[in-house]
């Protein structure tokens, strides 16, 4: 594949490596989705708290498919990912007060949920080489109060789930992992998010599985799954099968729950993608590990670490470290700035840390909220600050072009690396003002 051999960056005039129309779509529209919003649509049932129409709802078929997928006894699926972790939170008794461990360098919906269910969240450090919470780190922030961990599978990375999971059990707290970004990912022969005692999934628009917004959890505790089912409908239980016309959730109290139920074309939807998950993850992977052998002749790039025990990651956004002094002292925004120009594609940093996050003054302790502490933060949690230095996110649908997306990748890195001298000092001075 032979590319403009311009040294004028795309972003200061000069052609780019590639386009948008280089590159996969997302999300997909497939036969299969347009064939089961089609049979929704004609089936007289459109949501699962409407009257029954005869048939197993999508809802219900979903449940049992994702079940299956992951290999729990249990799936009990909702509007959002942030609604799977408030409900399972709540399942798992989380009381007003309860402290939960929370990564710092994560999408703000994991703190945010642990505030819906009355908890505390109390942000921990994580490992630079991994991306996700640092066992050392965790084990220095548990008090008498820690009730729970969530431990995030973060992008590409599974967090240490041996080390976690010890660390629960030691401490009698219970352990959620959110898989939003995880969707297939295999640790020790297991799915990743059925280790802990609930795992959480997000199937918003960019997701490995989407239905446009969507969550489910998943569990082997009937217990609590059928506490998360109150939870999500009101506190109403399934009723089993009725006559159509009847409707089959029951009131049954004993739960103050809310209306987080997807619809029946959501659920139709999942179902349809379902199918062909494993295919797209594989495909991903395959991409992912060739990328990451192309990358590692690049100077100044370097890779996440996996956790012990990753079998197989998923890919939610591939993840590099570019260090600042390889890309002309540029802070991270303006290097990924770059190179989206060249690949007509947008690549971004990761999230900010959370103590810097706009909410951060809602539910952070006492000490850590104000943002005239956001120094003495950095000192606290050198692992976020050293991701969000220097690591850029290639949004997955890039490793569905295969070979030819890799080099286009490797060719727009390497131009930007070896021009970026020539963007303005203005991009240059200054590292992360654009933060």
């Amino acid at each position: 594949m032979r590319f403009s051999t311009s040294k004028q960056l795309a972003i200061l005039g000069g052609p780019p490596v590639a386009n948008a129309g280089d590159w996969p779509s997302w999300p997909r529209w497939t036969p299969a989705t347009r064939e089961a919003l089609l049979r929704v649509g004609v089936s007289g049932r459109w949501t699962v708290s409407g009257p029954a129409a005869g048939a197993v709802t999508e809802e219900d078929a979903f449940a049992a498919e994702f079940a299956r997928f992951c290999g729990t006894r249990a799936c009990v699926p909702v509007d959002h990912g942030s609604s799977a972790l408030v409900i399972a939170l709540e399942a798992c008794g989380l009381e007003r007060g309860d402290e939960v461990l929370v990564p710092g360098l994560t999408w703000v919906a994991c703190a945010s949920a642990v505030v819906r269910a009355g908890g505390t969240p109390v942000l921990v450090d994580v490992d630079p080489e991994t991306l996700c919470m640092s066992p050392a780190a965790a084990a220095a922030r548990v008090t008498a109060r820690t009730r729970g961990v969530l431990l995030v599978h973060l992008y590409c990375s599974i967090g240490d789930l041996d080390a976690f999971t010890a660390l629960c059990h030691s401490r009698g707290a219970f352990l959620i992992e959110d898989a939003a970004q995880m969707h297939g990912a295999r640790w020790r022969g297991h799915r990743v998010g059925t280790i802990g005692r609930v795992g959480t999934f997000s199937m918003q628009q960019g997701k490995l599985l989407t239905a446009g917004e969507g969550g489910a959890c998943v569990t082997d505790d009937l217990a609590i799954a059928e506490k998360m089912y109150l939870l999500r409908t009101d506190g109403r239980r399934h009723a089993g099968q009725v006559a159509p016309g009847r409707m089959e959730l029951d009131d049954v109290g004993g739960v103050l729950g809310r209306n987080f139920c997807l619809s029946e074309f959501q659920a139709a939807c999942l179902r349809a993608q379902l199918g062909e998950l494993e295919d797209l993850n594989n495909q991903r992977w395959n991409t992912a590990q060739r990328l990451r052998a192309a990358l590692a002749d690049v100077p100044g790039v370097s890779l996440p670490r996996s956790s012990a025990g990753t079998e197989r990651e998923s890919y939610y956004h591939f993840i590099a470290f570019f260090e600042p002094a390889a890309f002309g002292d540029c802070p991270v925004e303006i290097v990924a700035e770059a190179i989206s120009g060249e690949l007509g594609f947008w690549v971004h940093p990761v999230y900010d840390p959370l103590y810097r996050h706009p909410l951060a003054s809602l539910w952070l302790r006492e000490g850590e909220r104000s943002h005239s502490r956001e120094e003495a933060n950095r000192g606290n949690y050198p692992g976020c600050e050293r991701v969000r230095s220097c690591a850029i996110a290639f949004h997955h649908p890039v490793l569905l072009a295969g070979d030819a997306g890799i080099a286009r990748i490797i060719a727009a890195v390497e131009k930007v690396r070896a021009n970026a001298d020539s963007l303005p000092l203005s991009f240059r001075a200054n590292r992360g003002a654009t933060s």
